[in-house]
């Protein structure tokens, strides 16, 4: 499996396939479901099959891989979170995909983005919201700790 750099070996267990960031709890395989469960900062929790997490998911392209890591976070919002858990597979990861914004749609990640905001914050109250990987924005939006 490749690694956050597409050229470090990384496991399942330790690094989500999708967005390959560390996971916040290391993945269990069911081998019962032969599924991994992952619990991932940015993705949210969701499972995928043995199959899709080593041979398909670190295949996909860049662009397709934020896609994909989007369409499983608003999945993993929109649901009862630790009961309700999106398997991934090679079936339905195009469904996944299509239902994600294309990568030159800006009004629609604008409204995406505004209201993830919305959920995760507290009118007149300061937000911050922490970062996993350096972003590169204009000075002014961003913080030593995060996000303003």
């Amino acid at each position: 499996m490749t690694g956050p750099e597409n050229n470090v070996a990384v496991h399942p267990s330790t690094h989500c396939p999708v967005c390959k960031s560390p996971l916040s709890k290391e993945s269990d395989l069911d081998r019962n479901r032969n599924a991994y469960r992952f619990q991932c900062l940015l993705c949210g929790e969701y499972e995928a099959t043995w199959d899709a997490a080593i041979n398909v998911l670190p295949k996909i392209v860049t662009i397709e891989r934020s896609r994909l890591s989007g369409a499983i976070r608003e999945r993993h919002e929109s649901h009862n979170r630790g009961e309700d858990w999106l398997l991934v597979d090679g079936d339905n990861m195009r469904t996944l995909l299509e239902s994600a914004p294309g990568q030159n749609n800006v009004s629609v990640k604008m409204r995406k983005l505004l209201s993830a905001v919305a959920r995760q914050t507290v009118p007149g109250e300061p937000a911050t919201f922490p970062t996993l990987r350096p972003i590169h924005w204009p000075t002014p939006l961003v913080r030593s700790n995060g996000i303003t």
